[in-house]
């Protein structure tokens, strides 16, 4: 039901984007408060569903545990937060049946797949995604 979500949030949180907002409001009202962190559900969800990325920490390792729910999108990208280490620019995009994910984090990392990190370097990680599993690209 991805497809759905993404109309909710367009319909629900959209026209704070189309006026200029900057942050979630804290209700829908420009009148209100425009800085509270819970009030941006959205950027959560999006993160962990579009995006792909929960970023956690496994055993005190920084991981991210990768699972792109695309619905109908061709690409997205975004900022995630990542403990300890600040961050990871988030890219994919669809080749086919295949999602090509890319992290770009500042700092060694580790894949999180089936419950055991892989190492990765600091800099850029290309991954294909695919019904066959998750692949790292040379």
């Amino acid at each position: 039901m991805v497809d759905e979500a993404i109309e909710i949030w367009r319909k629900s949180w959209g026209w704070m984007l189309e006026i200029g907002a900057q942050t979630w409001f804290e209700v829908f009202d420009e009148r209100w408060s425009q800085c509270h962190y819970w009030a941006g559900s959205p950027t959560w969800q999006m993160t962990r569903r579009i995006l792909g990325a929960d970023s956690a920490l496994h055993e005190g390792r920084p991981v991210i545990r990768i699972a792109v729910h695309p619905g109908k999108l061709q690409r997205a990208e975004g900022r995630v937060s990542f403990p300890t280490v600040g961050w990871a620019d988030i890219t994919w995009r669809r080749e086919g049946k295949t999602v090509i994910y890319r992290v770009d984090c500042p700092a060694p990392w580790a894949l999180l797949k089936d419950g055991e990190p892989l190492t990765c370097q600091a800099g850029t990680t290309e991954l294909r995604l695919s019904s066959n599993g998750i692949a790292f690209v040379p």
